[in-house]
């Protein structure tokens, strides 16, 4: 995807007061997990690192990705290994303090595929590297949901009810995990929404949006995976 297309709302939250950063990261035919989340966490580390060049306030870092990217947003809020804290700027923590995931996939294991041979060929298969249905326990242990603690950063989650691609049930799953142990966590559904349909892009979601990072971070960096 050009990475121009994200810029007119990114500069929403720019104009709005964080300093805004986009990550590239490999995706999943350039290799199988967890090499997405050691990008998008080395790049958290990067920001820190040049806190002072770009007038970065290290204690407030807020995280926000679409699809594949939330779920790379909810995993790098949730994920502590330090097995995924891999490369340069090693002695920054890639911790962030508040997290706006879209449309995430929560539970690798709960897309509904008839088959585990229509499974082999999806998404989350091609991500773990092997057929999600016949590997369920690693694609579950490498789920935001099983990862869901208290003390967790604050979470607002928004989802599409009527999504084709990730279905509505994966955000649900995300919140209930989260708000079942305890961190704080909002589910904004937009009501007969598909996936990445146009109303995620009005200004109503979009002050909904920078609210929230607001209230969690101030003025601070948003990370866009």
């Amino acid at each position: 995807m050009d990475r121009s297309a994200h810029t007119a709302y990114l500069s929403e939250l720019a104009r709005s007061g964080f300093v805004v950063a986009s990550v590239e990261y490999r995706t999943s035919n350039e290799g199988c997990f967890p090499v997405q989340l050691q990008d998008v966490k080395a790049g958290i580390r990067y920001l820190r690192a040049l806190s002072e060049r770009y007038n970065i306030d290290t204690e407030r870092f807020g995280v926000m990705g679409e699809s594949a990217g939330g779920y790379l947003a909810a995993m790098a809020a949730l994920a502590d290994d330090p097995a995924y804290d891999t490369g340069a700027f090693a002695e920054y923590s890639s911790k962030v303090q508040a997290a706006c995931p879209w449309y995430p996939a929560a539970d690798l294991t709960g897309f509904p595929y008839p088959s585990a041979l229509e499974a082999a060929a999806s998404m989350e298969s091609l991500l773990l590297g092997k057929n999600v249905m016949l590997n369920k326990e690693e694609a579950l242990a490498l789920s935001p949901i099983s990862l869901a603690t208290k003390d967790a950063p604050p979470f607002l989650i928004i989802h599409g009810d009527n999504d084709h691609t990730v279905p509505f049930a994966q955000g649900e799953t995300l919140h209930d995990a989260l708000e079942g142990a305890g961190a704080e966590v909002k589910l904004l559904a937009l009501e007969g929404t598909d996936h990445a349909d146009m109303p995620f892009f009005q200004e109503e979601i979009w002050q909904r949006i920078i609210g929230f990072f607001k209230e969690k971070l101030g003025e601070a960096v948003l990370v866009k995976a």
